[in-house]
Parts: structure tokens; sequence; C-alpha cells
């Protein structure tokens, strides 16, 4: 016998009935004996057969299954459930169980009349009709109600009801075809089925028995009754739940206010009345045409037949303009030969609605077309709307794997892995290990022994190292970090140290990860004695080997305008950079010393900077610098004009906009600030900027207006500049790409002749006095802050001093200073989203909430794409206590690319709100995105604050530990994990960590308090007792535990009288169960039986089921009669 092959092409022996490498289950031929049943023919539904058979004189159905229930269970089931499938016409005949290949199938016998069901179910009619008949929608609903109530009298769920198992016999009822797996209202049994788009993908693992039954047959009667009113197939919207965001304005709106009622009532079997389910008729017709339009297209498209298919798609769009599907496989029939066409059509899916799949499906399109990059971030946003989407977090791994980023891409395959165990995804893992040299943890995969279970969900491994580094008095610290969190002496290279043959000399500029500035900067000199600027960089360990292979590439990059590197080397973990000393400032230290630079001067920066972006665009792959701005321009004591900090830089293939993390408001163009994506145009735009800023001598955002897309009326401001140069500053800083100018040598030229001929106008001794009182209003400190405000503002009053006063008066906090400035800004027109910005924040930072609202959204009218606004927002929302828009404004503000640090305090709120699972899926997503030791330690310590609120204490003592390891120096944390050791019954390991936390905090009263309990569970009892002594209790609760431990310890320590006093004392303080108990177990102690049952007897009143205190009357029940 020849070997057969499974759909997936994977080959199996011919008379094998299930594929070992993908589990797909073959059908038993026409012919086959089923006990005395032939089968004459089969039907595949989901992922289990119908077979119709017969035994010579009868004909009949058998339903084949597997099996996962035991025998008794089996037969209970089917006690309960045939009475009312007989009541329905369709009673179980009789059932037999077959085993083959260490599988157990289920066989159950029905009438042959339900065969035409199998053949033709809802789902085939709908792909006729589109959606369902009125008359057959009541019908289906009547059945669906009658169903509901006779589950409910027999405790029954059927979490089955998909429309491929449903369907209408010869009499035209509605009938169920599968009863199999019908579970009961109590925790005995678990729902072992998962229907694909029926059953909410993000509740898969959350396996709390009856709410989980409860919600998984919820999830399948909404998507069966929304396919029937949509003709949307829930499978299409894997892996959310079918949604009605397209079709909305054509359902009435007591329709939708049904389906809310129905998705939050507590028992689905309850279903109301349905109401009319469309607003009009005329609309009922436009879904049901656009409907039968998709169906044709999609029948053609399942069969491969895309050309086909693409008419019926486009024109059920022309029927319906908002129907993201239609707009989805429009894209899809397109993806592999026309990318900017399938890019186009998939947006506008996304427009009408943001799902997951549609994201998914635009990551495929970006890496048919080898943009991996933006396939990584795409992904990202699938994988944010929707979490558990295995097939995602796999090609996410793909991606980092091609973009050799291995650890980010290890943790993605495992998370793939966790979520659903294909073996697909564990081969992905073993081929990364094997790549990266490592056959152990790749045999680990290859063997099939990776460990499995819900708890691995909430544990993302990491093969990343955690490093830390010692300050001068040997605190450790994440080397990426300023200044020892203990004692905040500085951290890194001083003065006098010496490194690789360079000594330090002077420390020029100081990291701070708080701004998001990673880089110390020092003066240092040779063995020879020739002074070199030293740049100092944490690098984490899985870059280190990019690292050098990067700046040994830009070691080979010599130019005359360019600060060229001389030396690079590691010295872990950390990255240094040596360059050539040149005496001189950077553009931004001589705009806020001089103001305004000279036109001579900014046509020498226009021409040296176009030189070396036109030189680095002509290297073979062309570079981009990716961060120039007036800090990057160095203008040397000779004249000489140089660029310098090329750790941005990157590298353009032909037709690729790379990705690029690094953006400097406002002179990153708005596609790299946005999207985080450059090309060739990138550094024309910032240089533009850069020259803007350099001639007005005023910092640039200030003319930006994000609603116009452009910087309003600059040139206003300096009359004097030539023409010329201004319009070769228009040209480079273009918003659209398209339109903005490409620097070349061809326009270089004509540049140079101008600059040559160039005569400059005087400069009006108005903007003299203007800049000087500018800068003097930047430089000036608290106490001269007004006058200098005064003396600019009687130079020239206008919506730029206004805003630039107001925002010095606000980092200088005189905040109702500030506002006043601020107010008078509308009388001269329009304001800028910038003003409307920092209006926001004055009101939020006075109190005046609902203003501060007001006017940021506001500010959103013109400007969507921004995520500053957003966080204001949120912050305003929290103080008007409004958790859900807070959560909202967080959310907007991530999906707009918020910074890490703003995503940080995005999971704190969550956290400080209660939405424990929210901020730890929250986390771990982060936790893929980030390497730097700070961050994971913030990240792996809220997360065991998470799962410690949801009691899962080991999970949570994992992910304290592994927030240790990256940062030790975390008294919070090292406090939570001794609370959780004393719940885990791990005394001395609780004693260890809050220890620590003493050490770091001495005066900590929680951590002193857990410490005395785990020296009392430790048998310490008089160590315990005496650091309970040492206590002063700061509130009532405070002074309720110490009484209630030192009677605990005074009671173990047989000191029964100083016990007994305690326990007088807290019955008057705070009277409870607990204190009646312990103080009645005393009283049994001293044979004060009375006092004992009359504190048992107490205890009951405060909880009638208290164990401990029946135990203790029967206890003294058993007891001969004895007075006190």
């Amino acid at each position: 016998m020849q070997d057969k092959n499974c759909p997936h092409g994977h080959s199996v022996l011919a008379d094998a009935r299930v594929c070992v490498t993908c589990g797909w289950i073959f059908a038993l031929p026409p012919g086959t004996y089923l006990g005395a049943w032939k089968i004459l023919e089969s039907q595949r539904r989901h992922d289990r057969y119908f077979y119709r058979v017969t035994n010579g004189s009868d004909t009949g159905l058998i339903a084949e299954t597997l099996e996962y229930f035991q025998a008794k269970t089996r037969e209970k089931i089917y006690q309960t459930l045939n009475p009312m499938l007989a009541e329905r016409g369709q009673a179980i005949l009789d059932y037999g169980h077959w085993q083959a290949e260490n599988l157990q199938f289920l066989h159950t016998r029905y009438t042959e009349d339900l065969w035409p069901i199998v053949q033709t179910p809802l789902r085939s009619q709908l792909d006729q009709t589109g959606i369902l008949a009125p008359e057959d929608l009541v019908g289906l609903f009547q059945s669906l109600q009658s169903l509901g109530i006779q589950l409910q009298e027999r405790k029954l769920l059927n979490p089955s009801l998909t429309s491929l198992l449903t369907g209408k016999d010869a009499q035209g009822q509605w009938r169920f075809l599968e009863w199999e797996y019908c579970v009961f209202e109590s925790q005995e049994l678990l729902y072992p089925r998962y229907f694909l788009g029926y059953h909410s993908a993000r509740n898969r693992q959350e396996k709390a028995p009856e709410a989980y039954h409860f919600h998984l047959m919820r999830s399948a009667l909404r998507a069966l009754l929304l396919e029937s009113i949509t003709g949307s197939s829930p499978v299409e919207w894997y892996p959310e739940p079918l949604s009605i965001q397209a079709v909305k304005v054509l359902l009435s709106t007591e329709f939708r206010r049904w389906l809310e009622d129905f998705e939050t009532a507590p028992d689905p079997r309850r279903i109301k009345n349905l109401p009319a389910c469309y607003s009009s008729d005329q609309a009922r017709q436009t879904l049901q045409k656009s409907s039968q339009l998709f169906a044709e297209g999609y029948a053609l498209f399942q069969a491969g037949k895309l050309q086909n298919a693409l008419p019926s798609f486009e024109q059920a769009c022309r029927q319906h303009l908002l129907f993201s599907q239609a707009y989805r496989f429009q894209a899809l029939c397109l993806r592999s030969q026309d990318y900017p066409t399938f890019l186009r059509l998939i947006d506008q899916a996304l427009r009408s609605e943001e799902r997951a799949c549609f994201y998914y499906e635009k990551a495929q399109g970006h890496i048919l077309n080898q943009k991996i990059e933006k396939a990584a971030s795409d992904l990202l946003r699938a994988i944010a709307i929707a979490p558990y989407y295995p097939e995602a977090w796999y090609l996410l791994g793909s991606c980092q794997e091609r973009m050799s980023q291995f650890n980010l891409a290890e943790a993605a395959y495992k998370k793939a892995w966790q979520q659903r165990h294909n073996p697909r995804f564990k081969q992905a893992l073993a081929e990364l290990f094997e790549k990266q040299g490592l056959p152990e943890q790749a045999k680990k995969y290859r063997q099939g022994t990776l460990s499995s279970g819900t708890r691995a969900r909430f544990h993302t491994e990491t093969a990343q190292t955690a490093e830390t580094i010692l300050c001068r008095k040997g605190h450790r610290n994440s080397p990426e970090q300023a200044w020892c969190q203990r004692c905040m002496l500085p951290l890194g290279l001083e003065v006098g140290d010496q490194i690789q043959g360079y000594t330090i000399l002077e420390c020029l500029k100081h990291r701070n990860p708080d701004l998001e500035n990673f880089n110390s900067v020092y003066r240092a000199q040779t063995e020879e004695g020739v002074e070199v600027l030293l740049k100092e960089q944490f690098i984490p360990a899985a870059k280190r080997q990019d690292f050098l292979y990067k700046y040994e590439y830009l070691l080979k990059i010599q130019h005359d305008y360019i600060q060229n590197i001389q030396d690079v080397f590691l010295v872990e973990p950390y990255g240094y950079l040596i360059y050539p000393w040149q005496k001189g400032e950077t553009l931004q230290d001589y705009l806020e010393r001089k103001g305004a630079a000279p036109e001579q001067t900014v046509w020498q920066i226009l021409i040296t900077v176009a030189s070396v972006i036109i030189h680095l665009q002509a290297l073979d792959p062309p570079l981009v610098h990716g961060d120039i701005k007036p800090g990057n321009i160095l203008l040397t004591e000779t004249g000489d004009i140089k660029l310098f900090d090329l750790d941005s830089f990157l590298a353009i293939p032909p037709d690729f906009q790379p990705y690029q993390p690094i953006a400097t408001f406002p002179y990153a163009p708005p596609e790299q600030e946005n999207q985080h994506q450059v090309n060739q145009t990138s550094d024309s735009y910032a240089l533009g900027i850069t020259l803007m800023a350099a001639l007005t001598g005023i910092f640039p955002e200030i003319f930006l207006s994000f609603g116009r897309k452009r910087f309003l009326k600059w040139e206003n401001s300096i009359p004097h500049i030539s023409v010329q140069l201004k319009n070769i500053i228009n040209e480079l800083t273009y918003w659209d790409i398209h339109k903005r100018s490409l620097l070349s040598r061809e326009k270089l030229r004509p540049w140079l002749q101008d600059f040559k001929n160039l005569q400059p106008l005087p400069v009006p001794e108005k903007f003299k006095r203007f800049q000087a009182a500018f800068w003097a209003v930047h430089r000036a400190k608290t106490e001269q802050l007004d006058e200098k405000i005064r003396a600019l503002l009687q130079i020239e009053t206008s919506r730029i001093t206004l805003h630039f006063c107001a925002s010095r008066l606000y980092q200088e906090n005189k905040l109702t200073e500030a506002l006043q400035l601020l107010r008078n800004i509308q009388s001269f027109g329009t304001v800028h989203e910038n003003s409307l910005w920092l209006l926001g924040e004055l009101y939020l930072n006075l109190g005046y909430f609902k203003s501060a609202v007001e006017v940021l959204n506001q500010s959103l009218d013109s400007c969507k794409d921004k995520f500053w606004p957003y966080i204001l927002l949120a912050r305003s929302y929290i103080g008007l206590k409004q958790d859900r828009l807070t959560l909202v404004a967080y959310e907007q503000a991530q999906r707009r690319n918020a910074s890490s640090g703003f995503v940080l305090e995005y999971i704190s709120v969550l956290f400080e709100k209660m939405y424990f699972q929210e901020a730890l899926d929250k986390a771990q997503k982060h936790l893929l995105l980030t390497d730097l030791p700070h961050e994971r330690a913030f990240l792996h310590g809220i997360s065991g604050k998470c799962l410690s609120s949801l009691n899962l204490n080991e999970e949570a003592l994992k992910e304290l530990q592994e927030s240790l390891r990256w940062q030790a120096e975390q008294p919070a944390i090292l406090f939570e994990a001794g609370k959780i050791c004393l719940r885990l019954s791990q005394p001395e390991q609780a004693r260890f960590y809050l220890k620590g936390c003493l050490e770091q905090t001495p005066t900590h009263h929680g951590a002193r308090f857990y410490l005395a309990r785990a020296e009392i569970e430790s048998k310490n009892f008089e160590t315990g007792l005496e650091i309970l002594n040492s206590l002063k209790p700061q509130t009532h609760e405070d002074r309720v535990d110490l009484r209630f431990q030192k009677a605990r310890v005074l009671t173990l320590m047989q000191r029964f009288d100083e016990a007994e006093a305690c326990y007088q004392e807290l019955k008057e303080l705070a009277p409870c169960e607990a204190v009646s108990v312990n103080f009645g177990n005393l009283c049994l102690i001293l044979h004060k039986y009375e006092k004992a049952q009359a504190l048992f007897q107490e205890a009951l009143g405060f909880n009638p089921d208290s164990f401990q205190a029946l135990h203790g009357l029967k206890l003294l029940n058993s007891l001969p009669v004895s007075g006190n």
C-alpha cells in the first residue's frame, strides 16, 4: 500500500487515521464497517466527520469525534440530553467507541434525516443568500430561545454552536448537530473544544470552568447570530470576535442595544426577544447584496482564482463603502502582484476598523516585498490588539530572526509555542538555537521536552544577561544609570581614570536615562598626551557584535566635513568611541550664547552639511545620518564646520525605508517621528529645520502648525535674509516627501554661486535687540525671569514671544503667570497645537482638569497623530477619576509610538487602577521590545506585583527575582518578594529579602513588621518579639496587626498571661473572628473552658461557618465537664 498525504503535505501511512505531524484526522473510507453499519459516504465539518451508513435494512447517520470524557461521564451526559433531543426530533439511537492509534473515537448514531443538514449547513445557505431571509432568521432565533430554556432546565451548556453544525431539515425545522460536548454548569467537566472565530481566543487558556463555559457559549451564540444577520463568517475575524463596526450604520439602534445586553447577560441561555435587526429595508438589501458579492468572491478566492475573485470584492465595496472585509480580500488578491495597491487597500480596511488580522496580513505583504522592519512593526500592532495570536508571534519571531535580533526572536517563538503547541513553532526555536551555535538548547526543542502549561504564559523566558556596575561605595546598579540609586554618587568614569590607554581629563556630559540620553562624553588624552573626545555608551549584551561591526564600518568613512572616528572598543558593558579633539562649540551652544547666526555662516552650514549628505548618499548602499540638528554641528575655532555623531546612521537599500527609533523633535521629518522610518530626503528636512533655527535664532517648534503641516510665517521674523536662502529652506522642509528637495551636486552648484554673490543686508537693530532679549529669557535664573520677560515683551509681543515666555515660566514652576500669558495668545488668531498642549499642561498642573481636557481635545481636531496630547489627556482624566477614559487615552498614545517611558507610565496606571491582567499583558509584551536593564527590572517587577494580586504567588516570585537580577537595589521589590515568600511558607527566603530591603531603607516599617513574622515562622521567637516591641504603630490597623502578632508569639513562647492581656486589648480594638478563635484556643490551653466556649460562640457570630470555631467547640464537648 502506498503512503498518503494530509492536506498540509505531510506523508503518512496508507492506513493511518492521524497525521502525527499536524494532527489531521483522516475519514474512514466508504465500505468500512462500524460494527454492523457500513459507511456509504462521509462529510467533514470543522475537525470531525459525519458518515451516512447502512446495515442492509436501515440507514442512519453516525457522528464521529474524539472522546475526551470517561465512560461514566459520557453515559451521564447522554442520559441527561436524550429526552430533550427526542423532543427536538433528533434522538440519540445508540453510541459506541472505536480505538485507533492511541486515540479513542466516539461514534453517535442518529436518524438519516439529519444528513441533508450535514451536506448543506447554515454556512452554505449564507454563501448563497448573503444573509438569512427574515422568516428564516426568526425561525433560527426561536429555535435558539427554546434550546436555551431546555439546556437551562437540565443545567447544561452547549458551546458547540457554529454555522457548519447548524441547518434546516426537510420540514424547515432548525437543527444543531454537535451534542457530544455538552457540559454541566458545575465544575466537574471542562469543555475540550475550540472553534476558530466562534470562541474568543483570549480566553482559550483561562479555564476556570464555570465562567469559562458560560463565556464560550455566549461567544458562540453571539457569533452564530451575527453571522446570520451580517453574512460574515466569524472565522474570517480570527483571532478577534466577529465585528459589526463596518455594518453598524445598517443595523438598527434597538438591535445594537439588544446585542450589548446579550453580551453582558449572566446567562447566555436566557435570550430576550429579538428586535428588528436592520435600520431599514434598504439597509437590509444593501447588506444582502454586498454579502452575496463577497461570498461569490470568497469562493473564488478559496479556489485560488484571485483575478476572478477581484471584481466581486470590488462590487461589494461599491455596494457598501465601509465593507472592511471586502477591502481586505481585494488587497489579498493583489498582495503578490501589486504591492502599492495592496497597501492602499489594506490601509482602507484598517481605516474602516482596526483589526489584528488586517495588520497580520499587511505584515505578510511587507515580507513578500522584503520589508522586514515594516512587517515587524505591523505585527506588534496586531499583537497589541489581540495578545493571543500565536501565528502573529511566530511571524514576528521570524522577522526578528531575519534582522538578527535573536533574543527577541526567541521570546516571540516561545510566546507562540505557549499559546499553541504547533510543531512548526518548536522547530523554529530549535533552528534558531542551532543558528546561534547552541546545540544543547536546540536539542531540547528537537526532542520535544519543552515544558508547558497554563502558568507558562505569565513568564517570558529570556536569554539576556543581567549586568550590574558598582558605585564608589560598592552598591550595585544597572549599567545605564547615571547615579547610584542608594547613595546618589555619579556612576561611570571620573577624572583621572584610565581606560584602554586613555586618561579622563574632564566630563563634558553625563548620561541621563530619564531623558532617554544614554551617552556620557569626556575629554581625555592618549599616552602620548594627545587630547581626544571619548564617548561612552551602554551596549546590551545582544547588541555588542553589532556595535563593533557598525563602528568598524564607520571607521572606513572619512570626509573633511565629518568629525571622523579614530578608534572604537568595548569594555563590557560599555562601548567607547574616540574622536579627535577640536576646540569650538556646537551650533546649539552658539545660538544660546549669541542668538541668530549671520547669513554667511548659515550659507556655510548649508554648503558643508549638504556636501556630507551627498557624500553619504553616494556610498553603496547609501547612508542616512538620521539625526542632523544644531547640537550635532560643530563650529571650530579655526572656522571649520563639522558634522558629527554618526551613531544614528542607517543604510538605505533601494525602494526601502528602514526603521529608525531615534527622532529628535522638531528636526526629524514627520515620517521619522511618527512611523520611525527614514529615506533619502530625511536628512534634507533636518538640515532645513536646522538652518531655520540658525537664521531666526528661535526654537523652530514655535513656528510649527501640525494641522497646516508646515512651519508658519517663520520668514516674517527675518526680512533682512536673502530670498534665495529662504526658498531653499522651504524646498527642504516640505511635509510631503514627494515634494521635498533631494540634495545633489547639481543643486549644490547654483547654491555655491548664490553664496559667492551674497551681499548681506544690515541686520535691523530691532532684530538684534530681540535676539538679545530672547536668549536672556532663555538663560535667566528664576529671580531674574520676570524682569527679562518684560524686556522681551516690550520689544515684541506676538504669539511666538508669548508662547516662549509662558514655557519658561512653566519651567520655573510659575504656573499662574504662565497661564495668564498663554490666554493672551488667542488674540493673535489661530492658536497652534503646541500652545494648546502647553495650556493643557498648565491647567493639569493647576488642577483644572476639565479645562485641560477641553483644551487638549481642541488640539486633536488638527493633530491626531502625536502621542503627547493623549498622555496629557490621560493624566487629566486621572485627576477627574475617569478610569475608562484614562486607559483609552494611554492606549491611543501607545498606538502613536509613545516613547518607552510613557508606556511604563501606562502600565503603572493599569496596576494602580487594579487592571492586573491588562498590566501583566502589557508588561510581558514590552519585555520583548526593550533591552535596557532598568526598564526590564521595572517590567518584571510590575509583572510580579500583578501576579501577586492575582494570587499566583509562585509565578510572582519568579518575576520579582528576575527584576532583582536586572537591578538589585530595589527596596520595594525586595519587600514584595519577602511578603510572597511568607505566603509560600518560605520564612528563610523571606528573611533574606526583607533584610535586604532594610539594608537599603532601614526605617521601612512594613519590612520590619514582616521580618518579625518571618523570624516567628522560623521559630526565632525572641528575635521576632524584639522586633515587634521596637515598632511604633503608625495607624489603627498597624496597632491591631502588631498586637495580634505579639499575642501569637507570646503564646508560642508560653508567656500566656502576657498573651492573654494582648488578646483582651485586641477584643476592644478590633473584635473579629480571628481574635476570638485565637483567644479561645489560648483559653483552652489555660483550661478556661467556659471562657473558651464563649469566645468560640462569639467567633461563630462573625462567621457561622468558621471551621476553627466549630472545631474548638467540638473539642470542648469531648472534654470532661470542668470549671475555670
